[in-house]
């Protein structure tokens, strides 16, 4: 069986720049989050207190922050166990089910159809 890492997130800092009208304003500062394998974590917070922005920078989508990120990896891979599912549905409408989720295969794995 697998064994998997510990979780640790650290944000000095996620700026958004100005634009247009709009100043540019701190979204995240000094956050840190520890979680050993087997906990239970929950994100909750009013609305613009950065939840969206923590989470995009954990999955990867956003990568212009101060700070660091230790994800849970299986210990026989090399990419971060992550899985994201949006508040807003993100799929393209103009593909099936199946094409969707072959988007974010592997080469291999589309190929075999099996998703580990």
């Amino acid at each position: 069986m697998a064994t998997l890492d510990d979780f640790e997130i650290e944000v000095r800092l996620k700026r958004f720049p100005a634009v247009a009208k709009a100043e540019a304003h701190d979204a995240i500062r000094n956050l840190r989050v520890t979680a050993r394998h087997g906990e239970f974590l929950c994100l909750v917070g009013p609305s613009g207190c950065g939840k969206t922005t923590l989470l995009n920078l954990i999955a990867g989508l956003d990568q212009d922050f101060e700070g660091r990120l230790r994800l849970p990896r299986v210990a026989n891979g090399s990419a971060p166990l992550v899985g994201y599912v949006f508040q807003t549905p993100r799929l393209l409408p103009w593909r099936t089910v199946a094409e969707n989720i072959e988007l974010v295969l592997t080469p291999e794995q589309a190929a075999s159809g099996v998703v580990d």
